[in-house]
């Protein structure tokens, strides 16, 4: 799937934006040996599914692993102008389907 995040950032004049990183959790549906629902992306080391495309452009897996709870992807965004640098955070979640 494709994504922009340009038209969540504010239009300013003379303010850069920029996707700096791109982090992704997809927790168990199942509870760990010790409580909490373990990462399965991390625990599997999957290759990342996600690519930059642009300065605010890149494309994202709009899938999950069967097992889980579902996907987020957190998008670090920084926003830069003649006062500073500015990061946040743009969030895009692949539910777990809602079959029938």
């Amino acid at each position: 799937m494709a994504l922009s995040v340009a038209g969540l950032a504010p239009q300013k004049p003379r303010v850069a934006y920029q996707i700096t990183g791109v982090s992704i959790a997809e927790l168990s549906s199942k509870p760990g040996p010790s409580g909490g629902y373990p990462d399965l992306y991390q625990a599997n080391d999957f290759e990342p599914d996600y690519e930059i495309t642009g300065p605010l452009s890149l494309n994202l897996r709009a899938e999950r692993a069967g097992k889980s709870q579902g996907r987020t992807y957190t998008i670090r965004v920084l926003a830069t102008d003649c006062s500073g640098a500015y990061p946040f955070d743009v969030v895009v979640e692949v539910p777990h389907d809602r079959g029938p």
